[in-house]
């Protein structure tokens, strides 16, 4: 299976504004690959796993001992992905799909 460079996108509390750093009860992360478009030839970025974190569930899980790949269906989540082709391009979650 061919290794997928994945992008995820964080911010510092530095590039937070105030009105940004208060407590959110959940968080979106879109994890995105550079990925080859089939009908253009073209490389292009593309989302791949898109999850919805919530705070209470998190705090239920020990990440210490915790399978990622098996934690990933306490939430709510959307991922393509085929043991012989690999990740497919998703549509990322946000409040409106959720």
């Amino acid at each position: 299976m061919q290794s997928v460079p994945i992008a995820i996108t964080a911010l510092s509390q530095e590039q937070l504004t105030a009105s940004q750093m208060c407590i959110r009860d959940r968080v979106y992360v879109t994890c995105k690959s550079e990925m080859l478009n089939t009908k253009t030839g073209h490389m292009e970025v593309l989302p791949i796993l898109s999850g919805r974190f919530v705070r209470a569930t998190m705090a239920n899980i020990n990440l210490e001992t915790v399978d990622a790949s098996d934690a990933l269906t306490n939430f709510n989540h959307a991922m393509a992905f085929k043991r012989a082709s690999g990740f497919f391009p998703i549509t990322p979650l946000t409040d409106a799909l959720t």
